[in-house]
């Protein structure tokens, strides 16, 4: 049998919104203080603008906000390098002009710069933090000593720039203390799917392989018995367990198959997925339909890894246990991530009841490691589909 290709995208769009979901929470923060700001500005005389003036600056907050939301949205839930520097830049000149429209060095919008360095800290290398802080001393200074207010003026700037810059640094190491522990975390939980993974290989050789064996040892040694006195009955079994080494030896062969990776030497992970179905069609005699739509990404090498797992586990659970005659394989981007859906037109199983196998089982653990997810889905009626969506910078 051979593969068949249909034209098509696999999946939709992920909700990316909740990604600004702080930024959102601060400029409800800035809307609600800002009357009050305005307030105290205009009863002290420290107002330079109007307050017109003042909430369109908010407004143009709101707007550089939007356009961040929906860039992320866009990009899979995060914005790419060059566009976050961009933001960061619009976002550090806003609170800047805030300063500088409030009252100068008088005004508590300067605390608003914590925001936009500690959230940025938590994700950016030690330069690019060191980068951030200086722009925002840059805009600081240069809106509340303008004009001059004298040496007082200077000092509280310094402390202001000198405390900003504190917490950059302890939202960086926060930062490089969390991803030393998720990758701690990550290693445990590979070393646990790569236990489980053997442990479930080394059942299926001792439950399958290892009992028709001894059944056929047993068999043999009665044939050997029988030679003399009952030939023709010797030879039988002789012949009958033939037949049942050479199935040994086929189940063997599939084994190796299915803990083989995916042919590396392809030109790409649509290439090696499409190789791999091949085989898989040409050994199990089942028609495979590969969807692989046109903006599918190319994964990392780690995740690339998991997902062929996870192909491999599902296709030889279809075959084993779905006892199926077909089955679609989708490839596409879901929201900047990889999906990948195997759907079958086997006997199915009621998911509500049903719990996932030790190799389904050590597969989701490895699409949690990546951020990644798998869903099983299925009804008594037939069929079965899974679905997995990971990132691809890895």
């Amino acid at each position: 049998m051979s593969v068949n290709e249909a034209p098509g995208a696999a999946g939709g769009p992920r909700q990316g919104w909740n990604s600004g979901k702080y930024l959102w929470i601060t400029l409800a923060v800035i809307a609600g203080y800002l009357p009050l700001a305005l307030a105290d500005a205009a009863a002290t005389g420290r107002l330079r603008w109007g307050a017109g003036a003042v909430y369109v600056l908010l407004g143009a907050a709101v707007f550089s906000a939007g356009l961040r939301t929906w860039s992320a949205f866009r990009s899979g839930g995060h914005n790419t390098r060059r566009r976050g520097w961009a933001f960061d830049v619009a976002d550090t000149g806003l609170i800047s002009v805030g300063v500088a429209a409030t009252g100068g060095v008088q005004s508590e919008i300067w605390l608003f710069y914590f925001v936009v360095v500690a959230s940025e800290a938590l994700f950016e290398s030690r330069a690019g933090v060191a980068l951030l802080v200086g722009m925002a001393a840059v805009g600081y200074s240069v809106a509340a000593l303008v004009p001059w207010g004298g040496p007082a003026d200077l000092g509280v700037v310094v402390v202001r720039v000198a405390v900003i810059a504190l917490v950059a640094h302890f939202a960086r190491q926060i930062s490089v203390l969390r991803e030393r522990q998720d990758r701690e975390t990550a290693a445990l939980r590979e070393q646990m799917a790569s236990a489980d993974e053997r442990a479930h290989i080394a059942r299926e050789l001792h439950d399958g392989l290892g009992h028709a064996l001894t059944a056929c040892i047993l068999r043999l040694q009665l044939a050997a018995r029988l030679v003399e006195p009952r030939p023709a009955e010797a030879r039988s079994i002789v012949e009958d367990e033939t037949a049942g080494l050479r199935a040994a030896w086929s189940e063997c062969r599939d084994v190796a198959f299915h803990l083989r990776p995916l042919d590396a030497g392809s030109a790409g992970f649509i290439d090696a997925v499409r190789v791999y179905l091949g085989r898989f069609a040409e050994r199990t005699g089942v028609v495979v339909t590969l969807d692989a739509a046109p903006d599918t990404p190319e994964p990392g090498a780690t995740v690339r890894h998991a997902v062929e797992r996870v192909l491999q586990e599902a296709l030889t659970n279809a075959v084993r246990h779905g006892q199926c005659r077909s089955i679609e394989v989708g490839l596409g981007a879901d929201g900047g991530m990889l999906r990948l859906s195997v759907r079958d037109d086997g006997v199915g199983f009621d998911a509500s009841t049903h719990t996932a196998g030790v190799g389904m089982g050590s597969m989701r653990e490895r699409m949690a490691r990546f951020g990644g997810t798998l869903e099983v889905t299925s009804a008594p009626t037939g069929g079965a589909e899974v679905v997995a969506i990971a990132p691809v910078g890895r």
